[in-house]
């Protein structure tokens, strides 16, 4: 908490330097995670969709009321039924490896789409955090709303990240 001499013009001046060059830092970190991820999960789409076209894969039957059915997009794989994952799984990951997806980076059973997608929002984390930081710094009563983590809606925290990059973007 800043005391009552720490709080001159000069000294929020240079903090409001300090965190927005902080959240330049921020936007770029977000963007390029953002890259990496959209990227991925093309590529590892492809795979899937690959391994998917070559047989029927099936979702679990839970009864009469909810009969399998064929699955045919790499967005559902996950209701695939346990036999039938056991056996897609392996093939997607092996061409993963075959496209050089190291898997000493990643434990071994962890989709590198998924991972590049963790970064891209513990990096959008990132971007609101240094949104509050600045607000703060600059006097914003509101700016401390925006830090650690509020159980914001995921458009909201969207719109911020927006505003965050088109504000260091256009400098």
């Amino acid at each position: 908490m800043m005391t009552e001499t720490n709080n001159t013009p000069a000294n929020n001046a240079a903090l409001a330097v300090t965190c927005k060059a902080a959240l330049a830092d921020s936007v770029a970190a977000y963007l390029a995670a953002r890259a990496v991820a959209e990227v991925l999960r093309k590529e590892i789409n492809g795979y899937k969709a690959q391994v998917l076209a070559e047989e029927v894969w099936m979702t679990e039957s839970l009864g009469e009321d909810d009969p399998s059915v064929q699955i045919t997009e790499p967005t559902y794989d996950w209701l695939m039924s346990t036999a039938d994952f056991e056996r897609y799984h392996p093939r997607v990951v092996a061409l993963e490896r075959a496209a050089g997806h190291d898997p000493a980076l990643l434990d071994a059973d962890k989709c590198p789409a998924l991972v590049a997608e963790s970064a891209q929002c513990e990096a959008e984390w990132a971007v609101v955090d240094g949104c509050g930081a600045l607000l703060v710094s600059m006097g914003h009563a509101h700016g401390a709303a925006l830090q650690g983590r509020p159980g914001m809606k995921t458009e909201d925290r969207q719109k911020v990240i927006d505003l965050a990059c088109r504000m260091v973007l256009s400098k």
